[in-house]
């Protein structure tokens, strides 16, 4: 069935008791609007073009693509009775607009039981998703990216089957509320020209060993907001948590607002994997941590400003912390092989917790600061051979309720130098 209109397209019933019923495809062209009711497509595609676009009721293929391409796009089926939704049943969705694209209480579905399709759905002014569903199981192998200008609240869901799911707003923050990424398939990429927020509870999790990887500042560059210098930070609070079952990488520059912190992690943090979080050089903020844990790998957290651990921090590998600014750790730092903790240019602090190196080849504890290790109150280091060095100024202070060796050690990350038993 094809229909064209130079102007507005509204359509009510051809060739179904409602909306439109095909044994094959469906294209309507509109040079104005275009306002349908349900669509069904036996086993052809559906297309739909036009300048603003409202889809209220449900479009099914039976295996075929759905593509929809207008300057705004609105899927709902929130009030009056809408039950707007799109189910390909194993055909590619691709959705398309220069300005905004908004899916509101809607389900995005392209699979079961056929495998799902890929999921595209790129705006040029903004992807709003309120308490929607977008889904390409089943099966596995499909790869999730989300790029900026994608904002997901209420209880929104993303769940990447054996389609790809490509998300993209055009914008310059990435915004998850309250909603939850899962993906049993390929690696994850959540990446924004300026911040990444997981806020309100949300969480994004992998799953059969598949990596996460979080950038802010994907550009380098200044961005909208007036700075000078590069702008992007992540921010994941209280609530929110992000689960990698392969490894986890975390990257950013300088959030938008105050404090200007590169990163700010309140929210838990672990991985199968390694995990490394590095914030570029800033040193009007730092990076803020609470509890990681890598049950099979290494923990890496660098700062170009102060380095904050207010969680536990526990690494199946090596932990290696280093700030170019001050130090702080509040909670247990424990590794299955080596810790190293350096500030370049300021102290190293311990509000609580121990440092412990249990077995494995390294089994050190390596401390390096410029202006005092423990200047107020002792480092307690439980297990392991020890290492410090202090190179300017403060005390070095060092308490052990444990049995701890004093060794020449080296780290070999970082700008870390060797140390031979305690110097200050």
């Amino acid at each position: 069935i094809t229909l064209a209109s130079t102007t507005n397209l509204a359509v009510g019933t051809v060739g179904a008791a409602t909306g439109i019923n095909s044994a094959g495809g469906v294209d309507l062209t509109s040079g104005g609007s275009i306002a349908v009711d349900e669509v069904i497509a036996g086993t052809g595609a559906v297309s739909l073009t036009a300048t603003n676009l409202t889809v209220s009721e449900a479009i099914t293929t039976g295996g075929g693509d759905f593509t929809a391409s207008a300057d705004q796009i609105l899927i709902t089926a929130q009030g009056g009775g809408n039950n707007g939704s799109v189910d390909s049943d194993g055909g590619a969705i691709s959705l398309t607009s220069s300005g905004n694209i908004e899916l509101r209480q809607t389900s995005i579905l392209s699979g079961g039981p056929a495998a799902g399709g890929s999921i595209t759905i790129v705006a040029g002014d903004g992807l709003d998703v309120l308490n929607s569903t977008i889904d390409s199981s089943t099966g596995t192998g499909g790869a999730l990216g989300v790029g900026g200008g994608v904002n997901l609240q209420g209880s929104s869901a993303v769940t990447v089957g054996a389609g790809d799911i490509t998300l993209d707003g055009g914008l310059l923050d990435v915004i998850i509320d309250n909603s939850t990424l899962n993906f049993d398939a390929n690696n994850g990429l959540i990446s924004a020209i300026r911040d990444v927020q997981i806020i309100n509870g949300s969480s994004v999790n992998s799953q059969n060993g598949f990596n996460i990887i979080i950038t802010a500042d994907s550009d380098g560059l200044q961005n909208a907001d007036g700075r000078g210098t590069a702008v992007g930070g992540v921010l994941i609070d209280a609530g929110s948590s992000v689960v990698s079952d392969g490894t986890l990488t975390i990257q950013g520059t300088e959030r938008v607002g105050t404090p200007a912190n590169s990163i700010d992690i309140a929210g838990g943090l672990s991985a199968n994997g390694y995990i490394i979080i590095t914030g570029a050089t800033n040193t009007s903020g730092g990076v803020n941590l609470a509890a990681i844990t890598s049950s099979g790998g290494s923990v890496t957290a660098i700062s170009g400003g102060s380095l904050s651990a207010n969680g536990a921090i526990n690494g199946g590998g090596t932990v290696f912390l280093e700030g170019a600014g001050d130090v702080a750790l509040a909670q247990d730092v424990v590794s299955g092989d080596a810790i190293t903790v350096s500030s370049t240019a300021g102290a190293i602090s311990q509000s609580g917790g121990t440092l412990t190196a249990t077995s494995g080849g390294g089994q050190s504890v390596l401390l390096s600061a410029a202006t005092g290790i423990g200047d107020s109150s002792p480092i307690q280091v439980l297990t392991g051979t020890l290492a410090a060095d202090n190179s300017t100024s403060g005390a070095l202070q060092i308490a052990s309720p444990g049995d701890v060796a004093l060794g020449t050690l080296s780290s070999t990350q970082g700008s870390m130098p060797s140390a031979s038993g305690l110097q200050n």
